[in-house]
């Protein structure tokens, strides 16, 4: 085996077609860098939709059912869960996605705009329920009407709305 230097071997992996991602961020410089992070920064967000929406599934689920049975030990868990999991994961999937937003100038466009809206709606209704269950554990009656059975479906339309708006760009 023949012994080659750093920079040959960085000529041989440039002639062979290869990527080199260390020589590519030190010859492109910081450009490459800043796509680096955007790249970094749609992964991240992507897992803090999915925390965000599980505990939103959590919280969609909890009123599908009579909320007004639950023990005390049930609603203290859903507010744990969403104190260290469904509140941080959407605070991060907010200044995350107007990052990017920013950083790419989607605001005029008409997919962004529906989507924007949508997480709005998905944010209220994390308001609406987490205000109904710091209410029920402090011994409030909470109000209950037929629509809380329809919430796991709406989620999932309000959901989908932005997946569509995201991946395929229809309008």
């Amino acid at each position: 085996m023949e012994f080659r230097s750093v920079s040959q071997e960085r000529r041989f992996a440039v002639v062979r077609g290869e990527p080199d991602t260390f020589w590519h961020l030190v010859r492109f410089g910081p450009k490459a860098l800043r796509v680096r992070l955007y790249e970094v920064a749609k992964v991240v967000h992507l897992m803090a939709v999915i925390v965000w929406m599980a505990g939103m599934f959590g919280l969609v689920h909890f009123f599908a059912r009579r909320p007004n049975s639950a023990t005390a030990e049930e609603v203290e868990e859903l507010l744990h869960l969403d104190d260290n999991w469904t509140s941080p994961g959407m605070l991060l999937a907010w200044t995350l996605g107007l990052w990017m937003a920013w950083k790419v100038r989607w605001w005029s466009q008409a997919w962004f705009v529906v989507k924007f809206l949508m997480a709005i709606v998905v944010s209220a209704l994390h308001g609406i329920l987490v205000g109904r269950v710091r209410r029920m554990a402090v011994g409030q009656e909470v109000p209950t009407n037929d629509h809380r059975k329809r919430l796991p479906l709406f989620l999932c339309a309000v959901i989908l709305t932005i997946i569509t708006m995201v991946i395929i760009k229809p309008i």
